[in-house]
């Protein structure tokens, strides 16, 4: 990364820590400061919409603390869909037929639903269809330039957003101003030993874990992009604090990102003395690392917890009683055609008390079969536009950006996830990283052959 990146992405930090600062004073201290955080955060996007991605990125993280009130909607999620209307009218694009069409299917679909059932039309349902129509264009407007993204800058933002995010949570997740916001106390004994599962600024470890394992594998994407150690050692510090939630899911997951990380780095071919050296140097390194992390696991006592946690039998007790809510939610859908192809209405929340910890099953829910044929079309839609626009090289770009896709899909079945900004901005993450690291090693192909 250059120097002049560098000072802009330490700006950027600065910028978003300024905000945070502002949402803090305003629920610690002074409450209208809350009403100038929002106006800062608003004007924030709406001037520096070329940036949109590393800041919401940023902030998704902290997004818990950026609202009025613990029931009102985030400002980060008001601030992004103004800042993708204004990057819509500045650059005087139209949008594409296939974005109105998927965004028209999915307000008919909610329109009906509502016509057969109680009316209602939440904001939450209409901003998904504001992201599912304007997000795409980030896409478009990045291949012409008009986007600013880039993958190692991204990275540090994502890193700062958990690091910025945690230590607020260790502060002042027991402030009474604060604690209706953000964490409620989650506690696992082994024995006759107590220990707090860490959630960061969010209510919900598992969580709070999904968003860190997103952000290491950011990291683990740019150390095999880059073979720069600093993003290793980022990826260590994410990791550890994942490790803290205690999350199963977690556990299971950064192991597979790591282990495909190594091995991604390990079979790249390349004829380079000084590039083998650098794999070598980078497999020390995280053998070192491992020693250490594995030692530190086990005098830190977290050793006895996470086997305890995974010396549950049966599918139920191994899923943390998810399988069992699975069933109830899929036996409630199927008793009727109206839930099963629109799905329930916008005001029924859960099945019994629990909410569904599964996205896929969260969408059939909310939207039944036709909202997940929906929401799967735009998912591949996107997928696809994005492979037209990538160079075509020797490398695999799949093969470098594997773990961020792992990292983006796969806490899909264990959280629900709709209604949250990373479902949709994780996603683009991943794919104007296949079209960055396309063009990267595209001008390094055509380069090497001049």
């Amino acid at each position: 990364m250059s120097v002049k990146n560098e000072k802009a992405k330490i700006t950027d930090i600065l910028k978003g820590l300024t905000i945070v600062i502002a949402f803090l004073v305003g629920h610690l201290y002074f409450s209208p400061m809350l009403y100038i955080a929002a106006i800062m955060t608003i004007a924030l996007y709406a001037i520096d919409y070329k940036n949109i991605v590393a800041l919401t990125v940023f902030f998704i993280p902290l997004a818990r603390i950026m609202k009025y009130s613990p029931e009102a909607m985030t400002v980060l999620g008001i601030a992004t869909i103004i800042s993708l209307c204004v990057m819509l009218f500045n650059n005087k694009m139209r949008l594409g037929v296939t974005e109105f069409l998927i965004c028209g299917i999915f307000l008919t679909l909610l329109l009906i639903k509502n016509m057969v059932g109680e009316f209602g039309f939440p904001f939450s349902y209409i901003r998904i269809a504001l992201l599912l129509v304007l997000l795409p264009q980030c896409i478009d407007y990045y291949k012409k330039g008009k986007l600013t993204f880039n993958l190692q800058e991204t990275a540090i933002m994502a890193f700062a957003g958990i690091c910025t995010s945690s230590l607020i949570g260790i502060i002042w997740a027991d402030d009474p101003h604060l604690a209706s916001y953000i964490a409620t106390e989650d506690i696992y004994y082994v024995g006759e030993t107590i220990f707090n599962r860490f959630c960061g600024l969010s209510s919900d470890p598992n969580y709070f874990s999904s968003l860190v394992l997103f952000s290491t594998a950011l990291q683990l994407t740019c150390l095999i992009t880059t073979r720069r150690s600093i993003y290793m050692i980022y990826a260590v510090i994410l990791s550890a604090i994942g490790v803290l939630t205690l999350s199963k899911m977690f556990l299971l997951l950064i192991a597979l990102t790591w282990c495909v990380s190594i091995f991604v780095i390990m079979t790249d071919k390349s004829a380079s003395g000084k590039e083998l050296s650098k794999k070598s140097k980078m497999l020390f390194l995280f053998s070192v690392g491992l020693v250490m992390f594995a030692v530190y696991f086990v005098r830190s006592g977290y050793y006895d917890v996470i086997v305890s946690r995974f010396g549950d039998e049966g599918v139920s007790s191994i899923t943390t009683g998810r399988s069992d809510i699975w069933k109830a939610y899929i036996s409630e859908i199927s008793t009727s055609l109206k839930t099963m192809f629109l799905g329930a209405t916008t005001n029924a929340e859960t099945v019994g008390s629990h909410v569904t910890h599964n996205t896929p099953l969260q969408i059939l829910w909310k939207m039944g079969i036709l909202g997940v044929i929906v929401v799967l079309v735009w998912y591949v839609a996107l997928y696809i536009r994005t492979k037209r626009m990538t160079y075509v090289t020797r490398v695999n770009t799949n093969k470098k950006t594997m773990i961020l896709l792992i990292a983006q899909i796969l806490p899909l079945l264990a959280l629900d996830k709709f209604f949250f900004d990373e479902f949709y901005w994780y996603y683009i993450v991943y794919l104007l990283s296949q079209i960055s690291i396309s063009e990267a090693i595209f001008r390094y192909e055509v380069k090497a052959h001049e």
